[in-house]
């Protein structure tokens, strides 16, 4: 299986939260290459911890999504140092898989 590994950037329009998808199927591959979804469909949930209290709860069909500056500014007042995430791939079969839990600077 591949790393789950997420990476942030700081842009003009928020930070651009990316990530190396898992595979469920045929994921044992040693090729450079992008190895088979295994699902239908390409479903993610990104939970943004908040110092307020509980996450904010971001939906991506593809390995990254934008957290927003308004939401940023909502959410922290300033923009954050570091995020601390929850990301899981979503099925239409099994639902939310194994979470990838992390802290992780804004480039």
């Amino acid at each position: 299986m591949r790393p789950f590994v997420a990476r942030a950037a700081a842009t003009s329009a928020g930070i651009q939260i990316g990530f190396v998808r898992r595979g469920r199927v045929d994921s044992d591959a040693w090729e450079p290459v992008d190895i088979p979804l295994g699902e239908d469909q390409e479903k993610y949930t990104i939970e943004i911890a908040r110092p307020s209290g509980g996450p904010r709860v971001l939906t991506a069909t593809a390995p990254s999504a934008l957290y927003a500056t308004a939401d940023i500014a909502a959410d922290f007042g300033a923009p954050p140092g570091a995020l601390d995430l929850t990301i899981r791939q979503v099925s239409a079969v099994v639902g939310p898989g194994f979470p990838l839990v992390a802290h992780v600077p804004v480039q």
